[in-house]
């Protein structure tokens, strides 16, 4: 007998995370603003709402009302991760094919912050680790952007599964046979 399908409802969950995320970078973009920058948190909610979401659905209709922490914390993580993937193919694919300046205005933003910060960063880095944080970033193309924002987001979605199992979580009641 096979178990109920966890990774079937990760994968779906997940997948409406990823496009619910990249329908927040639309919106980002559209309103001018940079979807790769800070802005780019006023999305985060979104994974932890699919994340509660999946784990809801599961414990309710697909394995008969319970849900024990460690299977609702790796349903949560798997549905953070897929949906980390979906995002940054979409995010990769608009700025490769629609818009790749949105990958120059994003590093301009990079180099210009750190150019604010100049004598700090040097007096705490050290000249060869200031002109090497410049040179990184005006290498930086959209593989480098994307892996970095995977990374966050299943690192993010980490830490957020644990708590969404606690919230989650209902163990099974067993009935007592014995008559007394």
């Amino acid at each position: 007998m096979q178990g109920p399908p966890v990774i079937k409802t990760a994968l779906n969950f997940g997948a409406l995370s990823g496009l619910g995320s990249f329908l927040v970078f639309l919106i980002i973009y559209a309103l001018g603003f940079n979807p790769l920058g800070p802005s780019s948190w006023l999305g985060a909610w979104v994974p932890v709402v699919f994340m509660v979401w999946s784990s809801l659905y599961y414990r309710n209709r697909e394995n008969g009302g319970y849900l024990i922490y460690w299977s609702g914390f790796r349903l949560s993580f798997l549905t953070a991760s897929f949906s980390a993937f979906v995002f940054g193919a979409l995010a990769w694919s608009f700025v490769s094919v629609i818009d790749g300046s949105i990958l120059d205005h994003h590093k301009q933003e990079l180099l210009s912050a750190l150019e604010l910060s100049e004598g700090l960063m040097k007096s705490m880095m050290g000249e060869v680790a200031f002109e090497q944080s410049i040179e990184s970033i005006t290498k930086m193309n959209m593989g480098d952007v994307v892996t970095s924002d995977i990374f966050n987001k299943i690192l993010g979605g980490l830490l957020v599964a644990f708590i969404v199992a606690a919230f989650v979580k209902r163990d099974p009641v067993f009935k007592n046979t014995e008559e007394e």
